[in-house]
């Protein structure tokens, strides 16, 4: 779980650091038949709305709350610390800071 943490996060951090069009040369041969343009579009759109931090807080995790547990879901209420846990972020944090 360690590795794949670490993993995203430095993904994340490569992303926030590279324009648009430098994610897009990175995954290109991945994207299928989609434009060139319009993974640019995409891709600069998500920067903007990606949290790079990688934390979830006590408000985050509300917000998501209401998705998560809904009746249509059918996932029991938990609460934050049942299935939270910030170790393995922070141990990618200090290994590789932003």
């Amino acid at each position: 779980m360690q590795a794949f943490v670490t993993a995203l996060w430095r993904a994340t951090q490569w992303i926030k650091g590279h324009s648009p069009e430098e994610v897009y040369d990175a995954i290109e041969p991945y994207v299928g038949s989609t434009s060139r343009d319009a993974n640019i579009v995409d891709i600069t759109v998500m920067k903007k709305v990606t949290d790079y931090e990688g934390i979830i807080d006590a408000d985050s995790f509300a917000r998501g709350q209401k998705v998560w547990f809904r009746e249509m879901t059918g996932i029991k209420p938990l609460a934050m610390a049942e299935i939270v846990n910030s170790s393995f972020i922070e141990a990618a944090r200090k290994a590789y800071p932003a």
